[in-house]
């Protein structure tokens, strides 16, 4: 992780926000290194960052930030701060097209509560991977209206090794089996998939660790591993 980019991403990951990320400037640095860790392989991201603003920005900062000016510190290390988180920002955009804005705009509706409350509210127990997974299924569900398959897939994709059956007759139910332990907050993020994605006019009944039991077929007859249906 030499890039300023490369941070933002990592930071994006591990759902850091810029309010958490203090850039500074570095009390020693290598030439050759734009983000500086103590360790020189390091990849986890402290609150303070150090970075050398003359790797790729010497253009801008050559006369601002001069290593023997210890003049008015305070006020350089709030501009050194806020000039890096802006640059930081437009660093890390530079890199997106226009999917990937299109993406950034949902989850931002997202957090501002615009699909409601309790997607609002669950959002962030998804991983950073699923959170734009999720915001990239509903850009496709605008554009193809194909409720039920993206509702589908979404579950796979956060789920793994998640089993799914559909009915499709006069009920139009689904069945899954996710094969994980049933906790609160696993209910929470299949609600907020359901919210989302899941047709109204179907049903859904979700397994967690025992499955319905499914006549010859021996994966899903076990003793003490499955439930009537």
């Amino acid at each position: 992780m030499n890039y300023l980019w490369e941070l933002v991403v990592k930071a994006n990951q591990n759902q850091l926000t810029e309010a958490e990320i203090n850039y500074c400037y570095p009390k020693r640095f290598s030439p050759y290194l734009e983000v500086n860790f103590e360790h020189l392989n390091g990849h986890d991201i402290d609150q303070e960052v150090e970075i050398n603003p003359y790797y790729r920005f010497s253009k801008i900062f050559n006369q601002m930030f001069l290593p023997d000016d210890h003049d008015n510190q305070e006020v350089k290390r709030i501009l050194f701060d806020l000039f890096f988180h802006y640059i930081a920002r437009l660093d890390a955009n530079q890199g997106m097209n226009k999917k990937e804005y299109q993406i950034s705009f949902v989850q931002e509706d997202i957090r501002k509560g615009l699909f409601g409350h309790l997607v609002q509210k669950n959002y962030a127990h998804f991983s950073f991977l699923e959170q734009k997974h999720i915001a990239q299924n509903l850009l496709r569900l605008y554009q193809t209206n194909q409720g039920i398959l993206i509702f589908k897939e979404t579950i796979q994709y956060v789920y793994p090794k998640a089993i799914q059956f559909v009915h499709l007759n006069e009920k139009n139910e689904l069945t899954i089996f996710l094969q994980i332990r049933k906790t609160a907050l696993e209910e929470k993020k299949i609600a907020v998939l359901k919210e989302l994605f899941l047709p109204f006019k179907f049903s859904l009944a979700i397994y967690y660790e025992h499955m319905i039991g499914i006549l010859a077929v021996d994966a899903f007859m076990k003793i003490d591993e499955l439930v009537l249906f």
